[in-house]
């Protein structure tokens, strides 16, 4: 995803990569600093079904989570990760054959 989006986007991720002061080792150097489907993620395009909305409720502190950071959107989920420097994200299988994912 780091690849996607507008050339300040890129430039950033590659700035960032290139940093001399970032890394203590030319090995350790990365361009994004989470995984792409991290559980999180997952269960965040997963919420709307058992049972993971059950396990979103956990991660948040037994609550669900603020409603505006809810996936409802895959416009705005797309748009994020093109113009968001921390959001990398990336599509998850259940995009291609789970379409109870996009039902409330």
């Amino acid at each position: 995803m780091q690849l996607l989006g507008s050339a300040e986007r890129q430039a950033e991720f590659k700035k960032k990569y290139d940093d001399p002061d970032s890394f203590e080792t030319l090995q350790e150097r990365f361009h994004c600093g989470s995984h792409y489907s991290n559980p999180g993620i997952v269960l965040h395009y997963l919420s709307r079904l058992a049972p993971y909305t059950d396990a979103l409720v956990q991660l948040h502190g037994k609550n669900l989570d603020t409603p505006d950071r809810g996936f409802h959107s895959v416009h705005e989920s797309l748009m994020s990760a093109l113009h968001d420097h921390a959001d990398v994200r990336e599509l998850i299988p259940e995009f291609y054959y789970c379409p109870e994912l996009f039902i409330n």
